[in-house]
């Protein structure tokens, strides 16, 4: 389990230099609305002096997040986000294998993580 921004940076070089395809779910709430963000690509940028990494799809469409001041344990989710985490595969319709979550200062939830491979012939 990621519980470091050190580790979750480590992480994330992994990714960005194998280069992985990864998906990200943002789970966020403001005042009674919520809402999440579904989004696939490769880490095309990993900012480590500014704590910032970007996402990029086939489409070169981008999506930039700060790791700056994030909690990465499980324990800092409340349970109804860390339920909704859980139901990545759901969401998605792809199970995942590596994972990381970022709790944001703002408590938005951000999950990172790199799906399984289908072996199904």
């Amino acid at each position: 389990m990621i519980s470091t921004s050190e580790e979750f940076v480590l992480l994330l070089q992994k990714w960005s230099t194998e280069p992985t395809w990864v998906s990200l779910v943002l789970v966020f709430q403001e005042g009674a609305q919520r809402g999440f963000v579904h989004l696939s690509g490769c880490i095309s940028d990993l900012d480590e002096a500014k704590s910032r990494f970007t996402i990029a799809d086939q489409n070169h469409n981008l999506a930039s997040f700060s790791y700056a001041d994030c909690n990465f344990d499980y324990q800092s989710l409340d349970p109804e986000a860390l339920e909704r985490i859980k139901s990545l595969a759901r969401v998605t319709g792809h199970e995942y294998e590596e994972l990381a979550l970022m709790v944001t200062p703002t408590k938005a939830t951000i999950a990172i993580y790199k799906a399984k491979e289908s072996t199904e012939e």
